[in-house]
């Protein structure tokens, strides 16, 4: 068993699995308690952090991921963010917190889409 720690969050890897995917490590929890459902929160305060992200979905059911998106250059809040939760209490939260409020805000909460591929550029660059 590994320990592994990327900025404020740290993983024991029993329990994951890890794949080596062009040099780096790429990593996802065993579904052993059954399925996972991400969730998009939006309409987020810029003042909402991860921790009051895990608390208000807490009172749903277990919160095994929550995570406010950040501006990589300035670290500020982009106003959204995303919560992985057991697929009962995930669909809990979307039904009895859509439009509940956060930190003065109206949340929007529904379940994550898979990241669209983006197009490549075919234009060479020189």
């Amino acid at each position: 068993m590994y320990h592994i720690t990327a900025g404020s969050q740290e993983w024991d890897t029993a329990g994951l699995h890890l794949c080596h995917c062009e040099g780096s490590v790429i990593f996802e929890m065993a579904h052993t308690k059954g399925i996972r459902m991400n969730l998009y929160v939006g309409n987020l305060s810029w003042g909402v952090d991860d921790d009051a992200l895990r608390t208000f979905f807490g009172r749903y059911g277990e919160v095994t991921a929550a995570r406010v998106v950040t501006d990589r250059e300035t670290g500020r809040s982009r106003g959204f963010g995303f919560v992985e939760m057991p697929e009962e209490a995930a669909r809990k939260a979307i039904a009895q917190g859509e439009g509940a409020e956060l930190d003065g805000r109206t949340l929007s909460i529904n379940e994550a889409k898979p990241r669209e591929a983006r197009p490549s550029d075919n234009r060479s660059r020189r």
